[in-house]
């Protein structure tokens, strides 16, 4: 390993946290349902490892109205986000 070019990666080095998660999921013989907070990296994991979760398809149908607020800056009126 060189000292200012870090050790040598290849993809078969490189595991992403979603990953981890079902797997560890998995190893343990775990069978209820994931409540899923995160991105969608998170469910196409389970899927993958036919884990059942929830919580995601309802984001997917409307994105943002679950989390909207709406925010005054001031004189009145405000912006919804």
């Amino acid at each position: 390993m060189d000292l200012f070019t870090g050790p040598s990666l290849f993809q078969d080095n490189i595991v992403g946290s979603s990953y981890v998660a079902a797997s560890y999921l998995k190893d343990i013989g775990f069978s209820g349902k994931v409540y899923v907070i995160g991105s969608t990296g998170v469910t196409e994991e389970l899927d993958a490892l036919g884990i059942e979760h929830i919580g995601m398809e309802v984001r997917r149908q409307k994105p943002y109205s679950l989390f909207s607020k709406t925010l005054s800056f001031g004189g009145g009126g405000g912006e919804t986000f």
